[in-house]
């Protein structure tokens, strides 16, 4: 415990531990990581869907299903200290409205 707290508190790598022990949970639970963009998760089986985006210790969930999100978050929740703050309202100083787009033909 006392290496896993250093490793993670007051060292220049601290924000590299963190990553690898938070992709490898990640990874453990069924997500790939993106070749194009690292901070982007996925996680796809038998038509569900989720996607994590992460910036350093905040987190974007996207989904089709809430129990799957549910369970998720559950075990996000008992590995980390973590909450569900519900829909997506504020990200990095940024206001986000939900938007629905309707696919026109272009002429």
């Amino acid at each position: 415990m006392c290496r896993l707290n250093r490793s993670l508190y007051g060292l220049k790598q601290a924000g590299r531990e963190w990553g690898v022990l938070f992709a490898s949970f990640l990874i453990s639970w069924g997500f790939i990581r993106s070749s194009i963009d690292t901070c982007l998760f996925t996680y796809a089986k038998s038509g569900l869907i989720l996607w994590m985006l992460v910036y350093v210790d905040d987190c974007i969930i996207v989904d089709n299903d809430e129990s799957l999100r549910a369970r998720f978050v559950a075990d996000l929740s008992r590995r980390f200290p973590a909450d569900d703050r519900g829909e997506l309202t504020w990200m990095l100083g940024l206001a986000v409205h939900e938007c629905i787009a309707t696919a026109r033909p272009v002429h």
